[in-house]
């Protein structure tokens, strides 16, 4: 009987899990600004890719210091999700928080921490009133380099098998494990 138990809570283990792994399909591949980054140039916009398709009601927040920092503006295409700023971030810590629902209804949150740290300016000199056109641009340019970098070791390191695969193997266990709880019962 004891052994029977143990079964039965193996069955409703694996059956509770299933879920949980299946919606591992749906998670972060990408975001710009990356986990723990340090930004040092204006940000107008932050971005999250996932790795499948999201639902519209996917939303994210910003957070500095336990206060909200509104985006004017989110949009949902496809895999990506994007935040428009109404003004460039200031110094300071931020929290992106997450929540996206894939295409099978399962909710997902998630948070990426990123600081920025901008060079302070020097005021009244000319030449800063035409460096940052410039600098604008080269910085730019390194932050796509940057985000380009974030993508393809995050691509590296994500080796998660596809949701088929974990489905089968969900699904073969709990066959495995009623076959075996039939067969137990029918010896005795």
């Amino acid at each position: 009987m004891i052994l029977d138990e143990k079964i039965l809570f193996s069955l409703i283990l694996s059956l509770l899990l299933l879920p949980t792994i299946a919606s591992a399909h749906m998670g972060l591949v990408s975001s710009t600004p990356s986990k723990g980054e340090v930004v040092k140039a204006d940000l107008n916009e932050i971005s999250t890719v996932f790795k499948s398709q999201i639902e519209t009601l996917s939303t994210m927040k910003l957070m500095m210091d336990n206060k909200e920092v509104p985006f004017a503006q989110i949009k949902v295409i496809e895999s990506k999700m994007v935040g428009k700023l109404s003004a460039p971030l200031e110094n300071g810590s931020y929290q992106l928080e997450w929540k996206i629902v894939g295409e099978d209804g399962h909710p997902i949150t998630g948070a990426i921490p990123f600081s920025v740290k901008k060079a302070k300016s020097e005021e009244g000199t000319n030449s800063s009133l035409t460096e940052p056109k410039a600098s604008s641009k080269e910085k730019s340019k390194e932050l796509e380099k940057q985000s380009d970098t974030q993508k393809s070791k995050n691509e590296e390191t994500s080796s998660t098998p596809s949701l088929p695969l974990i489905i089968m193997i969900g699904l073969v266990l709990i066959i495995v494990v009623f076959l075996f709880v039939l067969l137990k019962k029918k010896n005795k």
